[in-house]
């Protein structure tokens, strides 16, 4: 994967929060994990070595709890927490949900999961940033559901 311009940028200006909103972004659309660990580490190497927070100590469900329910909370989760540990975390439970389509960025129903769960996790961020008083927040909850959108509306392009 090439690193996108963008991406570049934000790392270049040490946009914490914008690079962490993309490494999430690409954690849901990249099945492989290897475009994550790609950016994560042009990251880490170029000035942001505080990417990651240290885990807060919450407890994760067990396998047999995970749902795409779960997935979302945990996504909404990283806005507080950006571990180490929960990224792992949220790998796995990607690759439990969806086992059949890890190598295949094209697959219309994972994308249209991926989509909704994107935009719940958005609508989401946008009500606690609100609540909170906290603009970054709400807009970055806009931004998810946008991209949510995107997904969806790329998983219905592809079902022609």
């Amino acid at each position: 994967m090439s690193i996108s311009a963008k991406f570049k940028e934000a790392v270049s200006e040490k946009d914490k929060t914008l690079v962490r909103i993309m490494l999430k972004d690409i954690l849901l659309i990249d099945k492989t994990f290897k475009d994550f660990a790609d950016m994560s580490k042009y990251a880490l190497e170029n000035g942001l070595s505080d990417l990651y927070d240290k885990h807060n100590g919450k407890e994760f469900l067990n396998e047999s709890q995970w749902t795409e329910d779960y997935l979302n909370e945990e996504i909404v989760s990283l806005f507080r927490n950006f571990s180490k540990e929960r990224i792992e975390l949220l790998k796995q439970i990607i690759s439990k949900l969806y086992p059949n389509v890890k190598e295949d960025k094209n697959d219309v129903k994972f994308q249209k999961t991926i989509g909704i769960a994107t935009i719940g996790a958005g609508a989401v961020t946008t009500a606690v940033g609100i609540c909170i008083s906290e603009t970054l927040i709400a807009v970055s909850g806009v931004a998810v559901m946008g991209l949510g959108v995107g997904l969806v509306l790329l998983s219905n392009s592809n079902k022609e």
